[in-house]
This record gives structure tokens, C-alpha cells and sequence, in this order.
């Protein structure tokens, strides 16, 4: 913990929501801010994306076995193992995942076709987070 508290270029409190999702079943609502952009949606393990990047593959690929078992065999090698220095190394928590991610710009105006994705970032690359996602519908 001392480590990510010493780490300048990191929110010490975003990797540790980081570091829930990864060891645990759960997703957290976020919204952050990223080189201009607004990116919200549910901060969620490494394994659940990597499992759900593999299923995308498989799926668009005609179910390609390869594929899918090489993005499962990353999810394995940095989140699947039960040694906590894994979990929580650097594979592990430089990277956060959003689920249903959707893309707004400072006028909190949604941006490209913004149907909700998979969304991978780099924690030192993130200027601003808050808990809670952007509700985007229309009244």
C-alpha cells in the first residue's frame, strides 16, 4: 500500500477501487476524466474484461477456440491466480476496465455512436475520477 500512496502519478484511492474489483465480484460506478474525454460506466475486475474481450472475439470470429483460450490464458497469468502480489502487481493495477463505458465530451454531450463498450486505461493517464455513472437519458 505504501507503494501506491508514494506514487505521484496515480490516485492512490482509484487504484485501490482498482484493487476491489480485481479481487472481488463486484463493479463500481465511475466517471473520469482522460485527456479531455468523459468516460463513464462500472470500473470492473481485469478478469471480467479479459473473459468478456475473449467471448467479443469468439463471438465475432465464429467462435475461434485459439483465440478466445490465448485472451482466457492473459486473464489466468494476471488475474486467476490466488497469490495476492499478483492481483495486486503492476499487470494488475496500472489498468483499470469500465464496462458499459459511454463517451461524453465537456458538454456532457454524448460523443460517437456511443452504444456502451468494454473501455481499457491506463490509472496514470486519468486527470479526475468520481463514483457514480452519468445518467444519459433524455426527459
Amino acid at each position: 500500500m505504501e507503494e501506491v500512496l508514494n506514487n505521484p502519478g496515480k490516485d492512490w484511492f482509484l487504484t485501490t477501487l482498482n484493487t476491489i474489483v480485481n479481487n472481488n465480484v463486484i463493479t463500481i460506478g465511475v466517471t473520469i476524466v482522460t485527456h479531455g474525454f468523459i468516460v463513464s460506466g462500472h470500473l470492473t475486475g481485469g478478469r471480467e474484461y479479459f473473459d468478456a474481450v475473449a467471448n467479443e472475439f469468439a463471438t465475432t470470429l465464429n467462435s475461434s477456440f485459439k483465440i478466445e483460450n490465448s485472451f482466457q490464458g492473459l486473464a489466468d497469468t494476471i488475474y486467476g491466480s490466488d497469490n495476492p502480489e499478483v492481483k495486486e502487481g503492476p499487470l494488475a493495477s496500472d489498468y483499470i476496465h469500465i464496462k458499459n463505458a459511454r463517451f461524453y465530451n465537456s458538454a456532457s454531450e454524448g460523443i460517437l455512436p456511443n452504444n456502451p463498450v468494454w473501455w481499457r486505461g491506463r490509472i496514470s493517464e486519468i486527470s479526475g475520477f468520481s463514483i457514480g455513472v452519468i445518467n444519459d437519458t433524455k426527459e
